[in-house]
């Protein structure tokens, strides 16, 4: 009879390992609601109860031991309890004006994706500018960068990866460029010997990446980091007319061009060889630039594969192009816009977004059915079937981001308590011998916190802490405070 192995039993240190490995995420969520409960026993009370959530909620949005949407549902739990805010003010916050044009773009953008009109754009485009390597690099960064201003940068840079991974498949297919290099054994990088994308392939996916980012903060819609901004801001300027799409979008927009003209530039020196001609990846541009007609063919083909502009595609191009014009002539600055057709502050950005939503759902993608009513022949089953709208409810429900719209309310709330308890003021009390800094050293102290902050954590609920302290600190320096922000 064999006589059982025993078990090798673990040490205690190794026991508290595993346990922190696999149970972390409990010990932060009830443990730091235990190690904040100091906060709540200070003066002025009401401030201090407010910086209890505000770090709780923080602590859990950096960590995520609580999903992101879930810890923005807190200051419904926890400012009526506080005393700091009503439920129904709370909740009011989380479909607010900014939430509610935030929602109207999502919902306008799945219109864009649900018939397909950003990829014959893109196409159209990147036609236009050329096909050689280098204008192939240029045009597809500008495609990506329009359409992350109006798009979410993640849903613009999935819609350009498979036309880049079409583009690059065809070059190597006729020995335009080299897909992938083999890493030499000896190297370090790569000692299992697998081949590794060339420098010009990954110049070509960085700089979708990267113009997606960028491109998203030229925009009031373009991520929800602005929205959060502009609902923090509306908040706590509620009669201020400074910040709309148009003014946003003036300020954003020659740096968002500047910053993409640098990382294009950075990318061609880096990995196709501008300004090193003798360098390998320089030659093989110029080896490629040869094939242009192959890269054209390449997108003639997709592009006809899509068929002839379609009904559907006009009438939503019509309707994206009407709600750009909308938002930019409400309220052009000092000059009167539409707007000022309807009572004083009566109508905000949120008017032209969702009535254009609503239209999405009330036409149709063709109007077969007149053709149908007016001819005289017994109609066949096919012909009788139901006309869909430019958006179904099903594709939207099935494809919206709901858990941004959480997130960014979370935000809002948060700066909403922060401004009602007083916690605001005495933070700009506290940091108000910032008035004295220099506005460039201002700046660059604030751009290196949210790089810092946000290298590890969401950017939107990063965007939620940062933004209401960091607008009591620069207020009281009576300066350009929004650029600060």
């Amino acid at each position: 009879m064999s006589v059982p192995e025993k078990k090798a039993s673990l040490t205690l240190c190794q026991r508290l390992r595993l346990f922190l490995l696999f149970h972390w995420a409990g010990l932060v969520m009830f443990l730091t609601p235990l190690a904040l409960l100091p906060l709540l026993f200070l003066e002025p009370a009401l401030e201090y109860r407010c910086a209890y959530v505000l770090f709780l909620m923080s602590i859990l949005w950096i960590t995520e031991a609580m999903p992101l949407y879930v810890t923005s549902l807190l200051p419904i739990v926890l400012f009526p309890i506080m005393g700091i805010l009503d439920s129904e003010h709370v909740c009011r916050v989380y479909f607010s004006n900014s939430l509610v044009l935030f929602f109207g773009s999502l919902v306008i953008a799945l219109a864009i994706e649900y018939c397909n009109l950003h990829k014959r754009v893109a196409l159209w485009v990147i036609l236009c500018v050329g096909c050689s390597p280098r204008k192939l690099h240029f045009s597809l960064m500008l495609v990506t960068m329009f359409i992350s201003m109006w798009l979410s940068n993640s849903a613009a840079t999935s819609m350009m990866c498979p036309v880049v991974k079409a583009l690059l498949n065809e070059m190597a297919s006729e020995n335009m460029l080299e897909m992938m290099e083999e890493k030499n054994m000896n190297d370090g990088t790569h000692a299992n010997g697998f081949p590794k994308p060339s420098k010009i392939v990954i110049s070509y996916y960085l700089g979708v990446a990267f113009a997606a980012s960028v491109g998203g903060c030229a925009t009031l819609v373009g991520t929800g980091t602005n929205i959060s901004f502009k609902g923090v801001y509306d908040a706590r300027f509620p009669h201020s007319h400074d910040l709309n799409f148009l003014t946003f979008a003036l300020f954003s927009m020659p740096t968002m061009l500047f910053i993409i003209a640098c990382i294009y530039l950075y990318l061609q020196w880096l990995h196709f060889g501008l300004f090193k001609p003798d360098s390998k990846q320089a030659r093989q541009v110029r080896e490629s630039a040869q094939y242009e007609h192959v890269t054209a063919c390449v997108l003639h083909k997709r592009l006809k594969e899509l068929g002839p502009i379609s009904c559907h595609e006009l009438q939503v191009a019509t309707l994206f192009l009407a709600m750009i014009i909308f938002l930019v002539t409400r309220h052009p600055g000092s000059y009167g816009g539409w707007s000022q057709l309807f009572q004083h502050n009566m109508v905000k950005d949120s008017f032209p977004v969702i009535a254009i939503v609503v239209l999405l759902f009330m036409l149709p993608v063709n109007y077969k059915f007149f053709r149908n009513l007016t001819c005289g022949r017994v109609l066949g089953l096919e012909e009788l079937c139901t006309t869909p709208a430019l958006l179904t409810w099903q594709f939207l429900n099935a494809n919206n981001h709901w858990g941004l719209l959480l997130l960014t309310g979370g935000g809002l709330a948060l700066a909403e308590g922060i401004k009602a308890s007083g916690f605001a003021a005495l933070v700009g009390a506290s940091f108000s011998a910032l008035q004295f800094v220099p506005p460039c050293v201002l700046q660059f102290f604030c751009i290196c916190i949210a790089l810092m902050l946000t290298a590890f954590s969401s950017n939107i609920a990063m965007c939620n802490i940062i933004i209401p302290i960091l607008m009591e600190i620069v207020i009281p320096s009576q300066r350009t405070y929004i650029r600060c922000i």
